[in-house]
This record gives C-alpha cells, structure tokens and sequence, in this order.
C-alpha cells in the first residue's frame, strides 16, 4: 500500500509538472528546436512492443518482445529509441561545446536542446536509466516539445 501511495504520488507530480508547463506562464508555444527522428507515435501503446508482469506489486517488470518496434515507435533520445548521436544537430552542438561531460550541468541550462542531447546521450553508469529518461522529459518539456517529453516520462515509470 505504502508503494502505491508512492508511485501515485510520483505520478501526481509529473502531472502537476506537465500541467504547469503546458498552460502555465512560462509555457513554450513553439518548440525551440526540432527532433531529427521523433518515432511513429505521439503515444507508445507498450502492450504492442513487450507485456507486463507483477503489475501493481514489487515484482512489477516490463519484457521487450519487438525492440526494433519499440524503438521506431518511440524515437530518439527514448529508450530503446535510436541515438541522439545520429541527429545533425546533436554533431553541431557537440562542435559548438554546447554539450559537456557532466550530465548534471544539463539540469535547467537554459539550453534546452544541449540538455536534451546530453541526457538522452549520457552513457555514465552512475545514472539510472529512469533518472536519465526524467531528465531528458525535462529538457524536451523546457524545448516545448511536450508530445515527446511525455513520451520520456512514460518510458522513465515503465522501462
């Protein structure tokens, strides 16, 4: 019980959060860049693409059973999505030293776009993937790219 209240609290706040950005003051009504590769589908129907198992308990797990659907449905910078690395713009970023090596730099930069290219290109081993899809969703979120930046959030609670 004490989980569930957890996990829908965590739900609640994400909502809160997208709920603010999208009508709130400081809401982005052109994206501030453009995806390279945004997948096939504004929303990921998971069941397609794997199946679940211990849904609502401890052993809740997700199993991939079409990575290559997934990760054309899903696009870039979401897992199991294709690379951010194979963006144009990720290579010109990178040239211009917009994007650093520490990921943690990459929280609220003002650049939404380095942000995004960095979380979703972070390899660190110290990052929990569901972290890393979190703050991709952010900096997706900030680029008002909301569509996409749910589709981080989403993959973050099942992945």
């Amino acid at each position: 019980m004490k989980r569930k209240l957890i996990n829908c609290a965590a739900l609640c706040g994400i909502a809160v959060i997208v709920s603010l950005s999208l009508f709130g003051p400081n809401a982005t009504t052109k994206p501030l860049f453009a995806l390279h590769d945004p997948g096939t589908a504004d929303t990921v129907d998971y069941e397609r693409y794997g199946s679940f198992s211990g849904v609502g308990t401890y052993e809740y797990a997700y199993a991939v059973t079409d990575q290559a659907g997934l990760a054309k449905a899903s696009g870039e910078g979401i897992d199991p999505g294709p690379s951010v690395t194979a963006d144009p713009a990720y290579a010109k970023a990178k040239a211009e030293g917009r994007i650093r090596a520490d990921v943690w730099s990459h929280v609220d930069s003002g650049d939404p776009q380095a942000d995004f290219f960095a979380w979703a290109a972070a390899d660190d081993k110290r990052v929990d993937p569901g972290v890393r899809l979190y703050f991709t969703g952010r900096a997706l979120q900030a680029g008002g790219l909301y569509a996409h930046a749910l589709k981080a959030y989403r993959a973050a609670m099942i992945l």
